[in-house]
């Protein structure tokens, strides 16, 4: 008699117990079948979504496949922690709204000059050409985007660290701008970007063929001990290579006659010898002095050349020095070449 109404409670316990489960299981949602609420719904908020590379669904997958050099590469979908290996992708992804994770630098520690407000807190790698692993595996990123140029020898030992994208070197830099929006998910974005970068090219455009004309405008560098102007490469006009393609092709400046000069532009930066300055007839000069204690020396030395003195732009004081020339020869990217027109603007509506 014990014995059995022992087991009849037995059995009433299991029983009470398994509806129990069968509530908790209906409630939570149905393990994970995805049918039950959102956290939405049960009254939680989904955390900010801070420098990810696409909008947070509930049916978002959790990866993406990308094709680069090297084969198909696995990357999150909404990568948290982006190491960018080169200059331009801080750049890149600022445009886009996203915040890099970690960044290589100019020199040292330091980052471009007019990103450096905008990277407050970005762990540094070390320079893209001598990059520091060290820094990028404790940076602990999810996602490397590299370039083929400075990091395929080490690209297996940066893809054990994170998924690593190898990026081709771009000769257009907004060609290389969309590659890196298609990396992080934001191609509709940049998009955008680059017609409001057209756009403000097309107004400055119209403006400055209002006041400068035929106006001839050149842009000379001071680089160690050297002199050189910057043009455009025949092969590649047409593309926005560089800052002088974007001012001189999209902005519509007007080169000086640098064949009868004697020079030929195989790159985009060509040397100019001093026996040939005299020969520099540009209305307008934009003197571009790179950072350094050598270069300043050299280009105090050249403001006392009784030559340069008698160039019709330093004649007429349509002499413009820029001081962050590191943007315009390292910035490839929309935010710089927004800030170049800019400049260039300023400067020649003096």
């Amino acid at each position: 008699m014990f014995d059995t109404q022992a087991h009849q409670g037995k059995r009433h316990w299991l029983l009470i117990t398994a509806l129990v489960l069968t509530m908790v299981w209906i409630v939570t949602g149905c393990g994970t079948t995805g049918t039950g609420p959102s956290t939405t719904e049960a009254g939680v908020k989904p955390a900010e979504n801070k420098g990810t590379a696409a909008s947070n669904q509930k049916d978002s997958p959790k990866e993406r496949t990308v094709k680069h050099k090297l084969g198909d590469v696995k990357i999150p979908a909404e990568p948290q922690k982006i190491a960018a290996l080169v200059y331009a992708h801080a750049d890149h992804l600022l445009a886009l709204g996203i915040k890099p994770h970690a960044l290589v630098t100019q020199t040292g520690t330091e980052f471009l000059p007019y990103l450096k407000d905008q990277l407050q807190g970005v762990k540094p790698l070390g320079l893209a050409h001598e990059l520091n692993l060290e820094a990028v595996l404790a940076a602990e990123p999810d996602l490397i985007i590299a370039n083929t140029g400075f990091h395929e020898k080490t690209y297996d030992s940066l893809n054990k660290i994170a998924p690593t994208v190898l990026q081709e070197n771009y000769l257009d830099a907004m060609e290389w701008f969309r590659d890196t929006a298609k990396i992080v998910g934001k191609e509709k974005e940049a998009d955008v970007v680059v017609k409001q970068l057209l756009d403000k090219a097309a107004q400055a455009k119209e403006k400055l063929s209002k006041m400068a004309g035929n106006q001839t405008v050149a842009f000379v560098r001071v680089s160690g001990k050297e002199l050189s102007v910057v043009g455009i490469e025949e092969q590649n006009r047409g593309k926005m290579t560089y800052f002088g393609s974007l001012l001189y092709e999209n902005v519509g400046l007007k080169e000086p006659d640098y064949k009868a000069m004697g020079i030929e532009f195989k790159k985009s930066i060509a040397t100019i010898s001093m026996e040939k300055l005299p020969d520099l007839k540009a209305d307008h000069i934009f003197m571009l002095v790179r950072d350094g204690a050598d270069n300043e020396k050299v280009w105090s030395e050249l403001q006392q050349n009784p030559i340069w003195k008698t160039l019709p732009a330093v004649k007429n004081n349509h002499l413009y020095v820029v001081k962050d020339s590191a943007k315009w020869f390292a910035g490839y990217g929309p935010i710089a070449f927004s800030q170049i027109i800019d400049e260039a603007v300023t400067a020649l509506s003096k």
